[in-house]
């Protein structure tokens, strides 16, 4: 076991406490942000693949048809931050169409995860996407999956750094102004040993200043003298009384 000093102890339960206290603090601000970010993602998401929908039709043939035009006109006359990925696929799970800005790559057609958001990865950027089928007179005719960057989501990791490396910074700073504060507050302790070490029984007339602060440091140094004082009586009384008796 580590020997503590009192002062040090105080110090030590107060950061405890301290601790406990902006740890459900900075929880509490994390889980805000990522719940926050999330839901503008999945939200955005959400719009864009309703939006999408809009733009499939069937013909007589109950063969789905994409209005193409109307959708690259609407993409291009739009400002977006955060890239949409787009992909139709037909119900044997062969690409109909796609965005321009997927090139090559193509986005993950997953097994019964329709209407459920996904995390993947395209070219190992981080990407959320959400997959619906295409339903026409109660049949699957294709699938649309809709994807976005999770670039916003790196604010997220980057206040959970900044959180994690603050949190020793703060503890340190919390110990170090607590043991300040703590001894100044023992100090009125530190008179009371050094007087009393000074009290011998050769010299009792020794007492210990009173503290300005009438707490319970201020009622034991306050006992402590009348202790005092009540034994220099019984000694005076004893010299007295061996005085008078001797004579």
């Amino acid at each position: 076991m580590f020997s503590f000093s009192f002062k040090n102890r105080i110090a030590f339960n107060y950061i405890v406490s301290g601790s406990i206290l902006i740890a459900i603090v900075f929880l509490f601000i994390y889980n805000i942000v990522k719940y926050s970010v999330n839901k503008h993602v999945n939200e955005e998401i959400q719009e864009e693949l309703l939006k999408h929908l809009d733009d499939v039709s069937t013909d007589s043939n109950d063969t789905y048809l994409i209005q193409v035009d109307q959708w690259r006109a609407r993409e291009h006359n739009s400002i977006s931050v955060n890239p949409v990925f787009v992909q139709f696929y037909d119900n044997n799970k062969e690409v109909i169409d796609k965005s321009p800005n997927l090139k090559n790559s193509n986005l993950k057609l997953f097994n019964d995860s329709n209407n459920i958001f996904i995390d993947t990865k395209l070219n190992d950027i981080p990407l959320r996407q959400i997959q619906t089928a295409i339903i026409n007179k109660g049949e699957v005719i294709g699938y649309l999956v809709v994807a976005m960057s999770l670039e916003d989501f790196e604010i997220v990791l980057i206040l959970k750094n900044i959180l994690l490396i603050t949190f020793p910074l703060i503890l340190i700073l919390l110990f170090l102004i607590a043991r300040f504060f703590a001894g100044r507050s023992i100090k009125p302790v530190r008179t009371i040993i050094d007087t009393s070490s000074q009290i011998t029984k050769d010299n009792l007339q020794t007492r210990i200043p009173l503290p300005k602060n009438k707490d319970e440091l201020y009622v034991l140094s306050e006992n402590i003298n009348n202790l005092l004082n009540r034994i220099e009586s019984a000694i005076d009384r004893e010299k007295q009384f061996t005085s008078d008796a001797s004579h």
